[in-house]
């Protein structure tokens, strides 16, 4: 049985637990934040809906499936355990939305003087942390070194939000031209860490360049390293507006 209830007064600390085994606990929580964990959002520009949801706070305690899979079925169990926590919260706060197109900050790449080895399209397309095998690379000081396998300029820029979360949450437009699978190591810091310069909230932050210690931003890193180009940009992207909500769950 699930139960959904307000978070009791004093109740300071939060949590959001989805387990393996199917079981939710969310404590402490604001419904705002819930919601992007269910729908699977990238953060709270990507829903719209009545201020109340940023404060109120509530408790969940739920369970997916009676029984874990395999792990080979991690990720199908994740999406599960969204779609039900998901279905819950529609039904338990009576919610009525839909999604709309709405502008956010991204990037386009573009192809400036590219240096891309192509790949051997037999590899496993994939991006993983650390230098390629037999690569004695370094990520720059403090920063991320980032090596991609077989990937398509559409497939880094749909990856570039997990790369970079600190730098765009959209996925970026492919605006090339270059065709196929290539192999490529980046290293870059986070915005925070080139000259002194915090990450803006919504921004992409390409205006941030090579600082003096040696740190260095994604898109100068992208141009220096790649020979690509990220280019600022603000195109539709699927947002969750909320159309009508209850501030109170129905009972469980």
């Amino acid at each position: 049985m699930a139960v959904v209830k307000p978070t009791s007064p004093g109740e300071n600390p939060s949590r959001s637990q989805l387990l393996p085994s199917g079981q939710v606990n969310i404590s402490g929580v604001p419904l705002q934040r819930i919601m992007i964990l269910a729908w699977e959002l990238p953060d709270d520009r990507f829903i719209v809906g009545p201020g109340w949801l940023e404060t109120a706070r509530f408790d969940i305690t739920a369970r997916a499936f009676a029984t874990p899979s395999p792990a080979s079925n991690a990720q199908l169990d994740n999406d599960l355990i969204r779609m039900m926590l998901r279905a819950l919260i529609t039904e338990r706060f009576q919610v009525e939305y839909h999604i709309e197109d709405r502008p956010m900050p991204g990037f386009t790449i573009i192809a400036d003087r590219p240096k891309l080895a192509k790949a051997d399209p037999s590899k496993r397309t994939r991006c993983y942390d650390g230098p390629p095998p037999g690569s004695t690379a370094l990520p720059p000081p403090g920063g991320r070194l980032v090596t991609c396998q077989n990937i398509s300029m559409d497939q880094f820029g749909q990856l570039l939000p997990s790369i970079a979360p600190l730098y765009t949450r959209v996925a970026a437009l492919d605006k090339t031209g270059l065709q196929g699978g290539y192999d490529f190591t980046i290293g870059y810091n986070a915005p925070q860490d080139v000259q002194g310069r915090p990450p803006e909230a919504g921004a992409s932050n390409a205006g941030v360049a090579l600082d003096p210690t040696g740190a260095i931003s994604l898109p100068d890193a992208i141009r220096r390293q790649l020979g690509l180009r990220l280019e600022e940009t603000r195109r539709p992207v699927p947002v969750l507006v909320i159309d009508s909500i209850s501030e109170k769950p129905l009972d469980n």
